[in-house]
């Protein structure tokens, strides 16, 4: 352990270095340079450090999600009847292996949004094994529509990354697809039925006359 600790010490300040001054010994100022330099940053992301210069290649991937929900006013249950995923990654080097990452993105998302739920009561996890901690599987998914964007020029030939692409936009899909059906924002996870009749329930000017109990998203 000391030996490891004494070899990270010293690849931890190179690696300081080089987002100090760029890599090479003739680089100008590195990306934490020039982040500090600008002060408070004006954009987020890749666009605050420089990391793409203008007139230079696209290197982010990007992808949307979107989702068609049926929503029970009543008790709150929600189904998400299919989904669709967009995926703008340059070029495909392997088409199964980059569909399995957007599927499996999609899954994992998707267990996130609706169910997983880690539970910690004074400090301690109580959701500690797969019987407590609940994910999702193959019965939960629903029909998924999986599309690759052609590479955009600004990207020419580059394949781009594309592992856990859309992850991320599962739930704010999901939440976004329950309040245009019902007008009620879910703005914690998981997205259960409990939290959906809390919202609901919250929502001014709700009442059970003014629309059907079972409500469904539009899919645009």
């Amino acid at each position: 352990m000391h030996a490891a600790a004494a070899r990270a010490g010293p690849a931890a300040r190179r690696g300081r270095r080089r987002l100090d001054r760029g890599p090479g010994p003739r680089a100008g100022p590195g990306p934490a340079t020039r982040a500090r330099e600008r002060g408070p940053a004006a954009a987020e992301g890749a666009a605050a450090a420089r990391w793409q210069e203008p007139g230079g290649r696209d290197t982010r991937s990007h992808g949307g999600v979107a989702v068609e929900v049926r929503v029970d006013r009543e008790t709150g249950a929600l189904s998400v009847l299919r989904a669709a995923v967009v995926a703008d990654t340059g070029r495909v080097v392997n088409s199964v292996a980059h569909r399995g990452q957007l599927e499996g993105g999609f899954v994992c998302g998707l267990s996130q949004t609706l169910i997983e739920d880690l539970c910690v009561e004074d400090g301690t996890v109580t959701t500690a094994s797969l019987g407590d901690y609940k994910i999702a599987s193959g019965a939960d998914v629903p029909p998924l529509d999986v599309r690759t964007l052609p590479p955009h020029p600004t990207t020419g030939d580059l394949p781009l990354s594309v592992g856990e692409l859309v992850n991320v936009g599962v739930a704010p899909a999901v939440a976004n697809a329950v309040a245009d059906a019902t007008c009620a924002w879910v703005r914690a996870l998981p997205i259960t039925p409990e939290r959906v009749l809390a919202a609901l329930q919250a929502t001014q000017g709700d009442t059970k006359g003014d629309r059907p109990p079972i409500v469904t998203s539009r899919c645009r």
